[in-house]
């Protein structure tokens, strides 16, 4: 029997009394957005949260039903939510300074929206198909790609397709799933990681859509090696040329208590690309 899927309410008096109240502690309004800006509807990731990974993987292989039938139970509650939350008008923007899941920044014109995170009067409450949508498989890494094809991916793309633009990809190798990722539609960024064959991403991402290369936080963790940090940049460059790349250094949990590094990072790297501007 299908459940109904729960619903979600706001309740604005509270949600305006804990804004006030946190506008005080720290001396004044400091532009406070009440409500989330970037919307995941990974769904692995709760699951996972839910009945631990081991379980999951021998789930896949001995109770493959009960996986389709958690992840169609997932897959509804998430549209609900997201529906109700657009419904209610309290979406924001999230194509301008707005931080992505998977790192970097969502500016892009082609979806509506001021630097502010709302949209002007006369435009309407934003719709989920004005937003960026993200989602991953960073937990599926090791599953194989008809697993994760039969088991996540679909349930994936029902929920992506609410959104207007979608950033997919983590921190996972993307290798062997790399051609139903590009396939899924209003893609516009893919996230390479560490762990991922650059060559081979940057031959089948070409310049369809973003390549966001992330790459190893450690080097920058103890002591920075600026000559092999330009040697890698450049390298990169070469692999990535008629790629839309961007490079976004992430999962950083110390700076080994030297800050200078990333300063130092952000200098080189961007020396090595041209000197762009922009974020870093």
């Amino acid at each position: 029997m299908m459940s109904v899927p729960h619903r979600w309410t706001f309740d604005d008096e509270e949600t305006d009394r804990r804004q006030a109240a946190v506008a005080e502690a720290v001396g004044g309004f400091i532009g406070i957005i009440p409500y989330i800006a970037f919307y995941t509807p990974s769904i692995v990731y709760e699951l996972i949260n839910l009945r631990n990974l081991e379980k999951i993987m021998m789930d896949l292989i001995e109770r493959p039903e009960f996986i389709h039938r958690i992840m169609r139970f997932m897959t509804d509650e998430t549209k609900a939510n997201c529906l109700d939350i657009e419904d209610a008008g309290k979406l924001t923007a999230n194509n301008n300074g707005a931080f992505l899941p998977s790192g970097s920044y969502g500016f892009t014109d082609e979806l509506p929206g001021d630097p502010f995170g709302r949209v002007k009067p006369a435009e309407g409450p934003l719709r989920l198909r004005d937003l960026w949508g993200f989602a991953d498989t960073q937990e599926f890494t090791d599953v194989s790609p008809e697993m994760w094809r039969e088991f996540l991916l679909p349930y994936q793309r029902e929920l992506l397709g609410l959104f207007g633009l979608v950033y997919y990809g983590c921190c996972e190798k993307i290798d062997s799933k790399l051609d139903d990722i590009l396939a899924i539609p209003r893609l516009r960024k893919v996230s390479v990681s560490p762990w991922s064959n650059v060559h081979l991403a940057a031959e089948k991402i070409g310049n369809k859509v973003i390549y966001c290369r992330k790459p190893n936080p450690s080097a920058v963790v103890y002591n920075l090696d600026e000559k092999q940090l330009q040697i890698k940049t450049e390298e990169l460059l070469r692999v990535t040329e008629g790629c839309t790349l961007e490079i976004v250094l992430k999962d950083l949990h110390t700076a080994g208590n030297r800050p200078e590094n990333l300063a130092r990072w952000v200098e080189i790297t961007k020396s090595v690309c041209g000197g762009a501007d922009g974020p870093a």
